[in-house]
């Protein structure tokens, strides 16, 4: 979810056994990764302390989208409305906005009655309300 591909590339680099399977959408995401290992590999400090303020801002708690949260008792598909925030960073809005799941499902999160189940049920300790 993080938007600079060269840092997270760096980044990853740093484990040997990581393999990175990159998202793309476009060619020029192609283009851009390509570039990136013509380039020096090694991560400046520049981009150790922009990757340190990348994962300050992303913080501990986030939806990995598994979806083992579900069923929800009020029908809220809850990955999706807890990735929201990502959906309209990265797409245009006439997508997100014309959605009808979308809308549905923002609609039916206003109705959570915060039982817990959903956080129990996540295998990564997600506790959003806590």
């Amino acid at each position: 979810m993080l938007n600079n591909a060269k840092i997270c590339f760096k980044y990853l680099l740093q484990f040997p056994d990581v393999v990175s399977i990159p998202g793309i959408e476009k060619i020029a995401e192609i283009e851009e990764i390509f570039k990136f290992y013509e380039g020096p590999q090694k991560m400046t400090a520049a981009e150790r302390a922009e990757m340190k303020r990348m994962v300050a801002e992303l913080g501990t708690r986030f939806c990995r989208r598994c979806d083992y949260c579900q069923p929800c008792t009020q029908g809220i598909p809850i990955s999706m409305v807890m990735t929201f925030d990502t959906l309209v960073k990265r797409l245009p809005p006439d997508w997100y906005l014309k959605a009808q799941l979308i809308a549905s499902g923002i609609e039916k999160a206003a109705a959570c009655s915060e039982c817990g189940e959903c956080e129990l049920r996540c295998p990564f300790g997600c506790r959003y309300g806590k």
